[in-house]
């Protein structure tokens, strides 16, 4: 994906930054919203399933959470899915910006 820059991910009310730091480590940092302020370091696996189409996926060890995500680079478009350590499972789609 966007190795070695950082994304902003946009799902409305609520906003990340991703630090991919290489192709296996990534820091995200929530920026607006629900999230803001919560961060971790986290082990990405990263999948190219069409050109500049990847699945990400990663745990998240400090919050509990297990995030999928389906980062479409031709539309700049997220797809995600998270599972809460409480059992919740939540659907956003966003917008993806890849700062220089």
């Amino acid at each position: 994906p966007a190795i070695g820059k950082k994304v902003e991910v946009d799902f409305g009310t609520v906003k990340f930054l991703l630090d991919f730091k290489n192709n296996k480590t990534m820091t995200f940092t929530g920026t607006a919203g629900s999230s803001k302020n919560s961060t971790d370091t986290v082990e990405y696996t990263a999948v190219e399933v069409a050109k500049n189409i990847f699945m990400v996926y990663w745990h998240e060890p400090h919050l509990g959470f297990n995030v999928t995500h389906i980062q479409d680079y031709n539309k700049n478009i997220v797809y995600s899915n998270i599972a809460g350590p409480d059992g919740t499972f939540t659907h956003p789609k966003g917008t993806l910006k890849i700062l220089k």
